[in-house]
C-alpha cells in the first residue's frame, strides 16, 4: 500500500497538471478572442473604407446630375450655356462636389486607419495572453515541484541520502566539491 507521501505527491501531480493544462487553456481562449476581434477591426476598416467610397461615388453622380439640371435650366431660359457666368455657377458646384467627394474619401481612410491601430492593439493583447498563459502554466509547474519536494521532505525521502553521506564524515558541501574534481 502506498504511504500517505506517496499519495500526497500523486494528488499534487494531478493537480499541477491540471491546473498547468488549465492556464494553457485558458490562454488560448483569450488569444483567440483577441485575434478574433484584431480581425473583425480589420474588417470594420475595410467596410468603412468600402463605404466611403460608395458615398464619394453617388456624390459624384449627384453632382453629375446638378450639373446636366444646371445646363437644362440655363437652356430653358435662354442664357448661352457655354460662356459667361452660368459656366461659373457649374463650375462652383463642380468644386464644392469635388471637395465634399475628397473629405468622405479622406475620412474613410482614417476610418480604417483606426480601425487597422484598434486590430493591432488586439493582434499585440493576443500575443501578451499567450505569453501569460505559459508564465502562468510554468509557475502552476514550479509550484507543483516545490509542493512535492516539500512532502517528500517531510515524509524523510531525503533523510536517507544525507545519512549516509553525514555518516561516512563528510559533509554534503565538502562531498559536493570533492566530486567536482574527480576525488571520492
Amino acid at each position: 500500500m502506498a504511504s500517505a507521501a506517496t499519495l500526497g505527491i500523486i494528488a499534487l501531480g494531478a493537480s499541477t497538471a491540471v491546473s498547468v493544462i488549465g492556464n494553457l487553456s485558458q490562454a488560448s481562449a483569450q488569444q483567440a478572442q483577441y485575434e478574433y476581434q484584431a480581425d473583425m477591426a480589420r474588417k470594420q476598416g475595410e467596410l468603412a473604407e468600402l463605404n466611403a467610397r460608395n458615398e464619394a461615388a453617388a456624390l459624384e453622380m449627384d453632382a453629375q446630375r446638378l450639373r446636366s439640371k444646371q445646363i437644362a435650366q440655363g437652356a430653358a431660359a435662354g442664357v448661352d450655356v457655354t460662356s459667361g457666368s452660368i459656366l461659373d455657377v457649374i463650375a462652383e458646384s463642380a468644386k464644392n462636389a469635388e471637395t465634399e467627394r475628397q473629405n468622405v474619401l479622406r475620412a474613410g481612410r482614417l476610418n480604417r486607419e483606426a480601425y487597422n491601430v484598434e486590430a493591432a492593439g488586439y493582434s499585440n493583447a493576443a500575443k501578451s495572453a499567450k505569453r501569460s498563459g505559459w508564465i502562468s502554466a510554468g509557475t502552476s509547474l514550479l509550484s507543483g515541484i516545490a509542493g512535492g519536494i516539500g512532502i517528500a521532505d517531510k515524509a524523510g525521502w531525503f533523510d536517507s541520502a544525507t545519512k549516509t553521506a553525514t555518516s561516512s564524515g563528510k559533509s554534503l558541501a565538502a562531498i559536493g566539491n570533492l566530486e567536482k574534481y574527480g576525488a571520492k
